[in-house]
């Protein structure tokens, strides 16, 4: 695509062309310095997604950009002071600060490794995403002062617990290029209690909590009883998890057995329950309505969708971090399905 084309798409009303022009260019264009004059009008865009491309483009340029006012170090100004600007405002459709990472990580690249940036990170290291932890970590090594390297140890220790296996790896790999002696964890169990469920119809659901169906999701059968709902992450500490299990407490010996089939979710949460109880909720007078209620009153991080109207309506959820779909695996003892194993990332 070339920038003529760019231009001119940029122009048109419709969000959705813009935002795929802006895409294309940056996965495709072979452009220069000659470029910038327009990316700095894109940054100026209301469509997010034609924000965040045109910012990466910026940073494709690299230290060449900070020509002018741009290039003052004593105050941030010109193209740095909207990068910072963007970086911190709070989107309406997300309540966050969408920006943040794309933003740094483009000043990392152009070269402005600075107090202004310290300040920038320190401001913003206790946003939710764990990636932009991970990219701020990241930019303070970049950055290799010593109060920026402090910091950057003080962070990784405190939030580290916290983070997935893969996080934590890649925050451990941030200190070792840093100098930094590797943070030393408690061992990690491979599972973690979480709630435990009575399954009475031998019919086990999996799938989007905000779509708690038998349509939706996966039903698997297993033996009546009691079950124990377990994750690979802290429950009410880590951020989200990549896997889940249901298995039956007086089950000996349980490996993962076969694929099953596949669930998914569109809420970056996966739920487990009796779908059955659900379903005879739905069919009773405001049943439906008090399930949804009920639904959405919980469904964020770590939780237990309940309804005092239905004692049997129970499901656990925990957050998987993204939407998506994921395999789930059958759980085997004694040559029988006695539960699932849900994965939300590749092993």
């Amino acid at each position: 695509m070339t920038l003529e084309v760019l231009e001119k798409a940029l122009k048109s009303p419709v969000h959705w062309k813009r935002s795929e022009a802006m895409r294309q260019f940056l996965k495709e264009a072979d452009f220069g310095i000659e470029a910038l004059p327009l990316l700095e009008k894109a940054i100026d865009d209301e469509d997010i997604v034609v924000i965040l491309a045109a910012i990466e483009c910026i940073g494709k340029l690299g230290p060449k950009v900070l020509t002018g006012e741009s290039a003052d170090i004593n105050t941030p100004r010109g193209l740095v002071a909207k990068l910072l600007s963007l970086g911190n405002q709070l989107w309406d459709y997300s309540g966050y600060k969408n920006c943040y990472s794309t933003s740094l990580q483009t000043l990392v690249k152009l070269g402005y490794t600075n107090k202004f940036l310290f300040e920038y990170i320190r401001n913003n290291l206790d946003l939710e995403g764990d990636d932009d932890f991970v990219d701020s970590l990241a930019a303070l090594r970049a950055i290799g002062s010593p109060e920026a390297l402090d910091l950057l140890k003080q962070a990784a220790e405190s939030r580290l617990p916290e983070l997935n296996k893969k996080d934590s790896k890649k925050v451990q790999t941030i200190l070792a290029k840093a100098g930094i002696a590797l943070i030393e964890l408690p061992k990690r169990q491979d599972w973690y209690t979480f709630h435990t469920l009575d399954i009475k119809t031998g019919e086990l659901w999996a799938g989007d909590p905000q779509l708690a169906n038998a349509d939706d999701g996966l039903v698997v059968k297993v033996p009546l009883g009691k079950y124990v709902v377990e994750c690979d992450g802290l429950p009410h500490r880590c951020k989200a998890v990549s896997k889940l299990r249901v298995r039956l407490e007086s089950a000996e010996d349980i490996r993962r057995g076969k694929k099953l089939g596949e669930t998914g979710t569109d809420s970056a949460a996966i739920g487990v329950c009796e779908i059955s109880a659900f379903e005879d909720a739905y069919k009773k007078e405001g049943g439906g309505d008090a399930v949804q209620r009920a639904i959405e009153s919980e469904t964020e991080g770590f939780g237990v969708v309940k309804v005092p109207e239905f004692p049997g309506v129970i499901m656990p959820f925990v957050p998987t971090g993204s939407d998506g779909t994921g395999p789930v695996f059958a759980l085997v003892s004694d040559k029988r399905c006695v539960g699932i194993e849900l994965v939300f990332m590749k092993e």
